[in-house]
């Protein structure tokens, strides 16, 4: 798959200049766009943004409130991957994070100028740490868009359940099948996880 053809979203409370121009470089202006959260952006909001629908690739950001002052919505980055894989199954999410302590995690540490030990560029260390992620990413889209295909010739399959898919991995969803209900029960999870873990 063609980077030129993927939608790439941004996603963090405060956008790193660093990260920012480092995807812009890759992505350009027509694919590439930014998303700053904030802790009045409500779940719902996140799930009805046609940005973040019609993207094929997210960065999002491990700790989406450590500079809001707010008690309101607190999200991490993993909460917010693991609805939207339930939601938008062909988005491909990457995490990065500012903590040292989460690259185990399989979590991309953020460029920062002033902690870097070597004289090593922002766009030297995205090549070496986000870059293989990126195009991991990539060859998924490109499967998923592979199996597609050879499912439009599969005459057992009903053509509803193909469109339906077809419109996924474009970025168009059926709200008709996603009820009121089904966010709200969403909505209740998370709020539930959140009072455990704060």
């Amino acid at each position: 798959m063609d980077k030129q053809k993927i939608k790439v979203l941004y996603i963090d409370d405060e956008i790193q200049p660093f990260l920012d121009e480092y995807l812009l470089d890759i992505f350009g202006d027509e694919n590439y766009s930014s998303f700053t959260f904030d802790s009045s952006t409500s779940l719902e909001e996140l799930i009805m943004n046609d940005d973040i629908r019609k993207t094929n690739l997210i960065i999002i950001d491990s700790k989406l409130f450590v500079n809001s002052n707010s008690k309101g919505n607190k999200f991490t980055g993993e909460e917010i991957k693991t609805i939207f894989n339930k939601i938008f199954p062909f988005i491909e999410t990457i995490i990065v994070s500012q903590n040292d302590d989460e690259e185990n995690l399989g979590i991309i540490k953020k460029y920062q100028s002033s902690r870097q030990e070597s004289i090593e560029s922002f766009k030297d260390y995205y090549d070496a740490h986000l870059k293989p992620k990126i195009n991991l990413s990539m060859e998924n889209l490109k499967f998923n868009r592979l199996i597609l295909e050879k499912l439009k010739d599969n005459e057992s399959i009903e053509k509803a359940l193909i469109d339906n898919l077809i419109n996924c991995i474009d970025g168009i969803y059926d709200y008709d099948n996603l009820k009121k209900s089904d966010v709200d029960e969403l909505i209740s999870i998370f709020k539930e996880i959140e009072k455990k873990i704060c």
